[in-house]
């Protein structure tokens, strides 16, 4: 896992920097069980993994993470090496993307982002054996001094039977609680129950909001009636898509990504009143850029109007681009409870690819 940083894959860095503002900024379906016949003593289920090798398991993975993100940069090619072996599916590429950006960001966040950090504070949500192939933790990244570098985390580690390379169980999403945790109870054997996607939970289902989240980022909600109460998340998105014509300059238009090589998952668990969802999103967005504006350099009186980082503004400036095909893939979280509205709690959008035409 990187930083926030927006990134990009291929050659196409000026391009995938100059839409970051422009734009705005799970494995398998929780459904899917572990082949393995889960036989237990007494009737008392097995969980996918005990709590002593899911220590282990993030152990490992926040000290292969911070030997990836510091190689990053310097060793692009033996940092993604690394991150094979910890990370898989949109969380993997997300990572990737970030690592091939980092040399075109500030030498302040480049410091930033090479600074080891721990996941302190950990619960532990893990699913019974045949109910899942995944499980999961609420954790907040620390750095050794003890000081937090981000939101409480809600991270999905998944089985990759596919991988005899790397380590058995990878890190497959890590999305922000912002601040809100909801109450997820464990069953008397200590184990949280997963949930069917399809099912209808209050209002709605996890199944629809997948797509709901995506109107939200594309068109703010505009194109769905979901019915989402009122958060940081969402409402970013929403002002997002209001203000985006103020440079006067872009027309967007969006797809269903054709690069996604991945199965774009779901995991979903059973809380007090409901269902916490994570899942992932993945979409093509075209821009088009009106040459009769009489802004040339609109692109960059975008990026400096919002605040953009030096570097990229610095391909901002004196470049002008006709057209730009970007690849983003999302990670969301929601709360949808038995009563009352859906919540958004959080959106980690990145471009992870795109070309550009002059």
């Amino acid at each position: 896992m990187t930083s926030s940083t927006t990134p990009l894959r291929g050659g196409a860095i000026a391009a995938i920097c100059l839409a970051t503002v422009l734009a705005g900024c799970s494995g398998t379906d929780s459904t899917d069980t572990d082949s393995r016949p889960a036989k237990a003593a007494a009737g008392k289920p097995r969980p996918v993994v005990d709590r002593a090798t899911a220590e282990q398991i993030l152990d490992t993975y926040q000290d292969k993470n911070n030997k990836a993100n510091k190689m990053a940069g310097k060793n692009r090619l033996g940092a993604a090496k690394v991150l094979h072996q910890i990370e898989t599916g949109t969380l993997l590429q997300q990572s990737l993307a970030g690592h091939e950006l980092l040399p075109y960001t500030s030498a302040e966040h480049q410091r930033k982002s090479k600074k080891p950090f721990v996941y302190t504070g950990r619960r532990w949500l893990i699913p019974p054996r045949g109910e899942a192939n995944w499980f999961a933790v609420i954790a907040t990244p620390t750095t050794p001094g003890s000081k937090p570098v981000g939101d409480e985390q809600l991270l999905i580690v998944r089985k990759d039977d596919k991988d005899e390379a790397g380590e058995p169980y990878k890190l497959a999403a890590s999305v922000s609680l912002d601040g809100t945790r909801p109450d997820i109870p464990l069953d008397s054997h200590g184990l949280v129950r997963t949930a069917d996607p399809d099912a209808r939970v209050g209002r709605s289902s996890v199944s629809a909001a997948v797509p709901a989240t995506l109107d939200l980022i594309t068109d703010g909600g505009t194109r769905t009636s979901f019915d989402w109460a009122s958060s940081d998340a969402k409402d970013v998105m929403v002002n997002t898509y209001r203000t985006r014509n103020d440079a006067k300059c872009v027309t967007r238009r969006f797809a269903e990504s054709s690069t996604v090589t991945h199965e774009l998952a779901t995991y979903a668990m059973q809380t007090k009143d409901g269902v916490l969802a994570v899942y992932d999103i993945g979409f093509t967005e075209n821009q088009k850029i009106d040459t009769d504006s009489g802004k040339f350099n609109c692109a960059g009186a975008y990026l400096k109007r919002e605040g953009g980082d030096p570097a990229v503004q610095a391909f901002a400036d004196g470049a002008f681009f006709r057209s730009l095909q970007l690849d983003h893939l999302a990670q969301a979280a929601a709360d949808l409870p038995a009563q009352g509205k859906p919540t958004l709690l959080s959106i980690d959008n990145r471009f992870t690819g795109g070309t550009s035409h002059r």
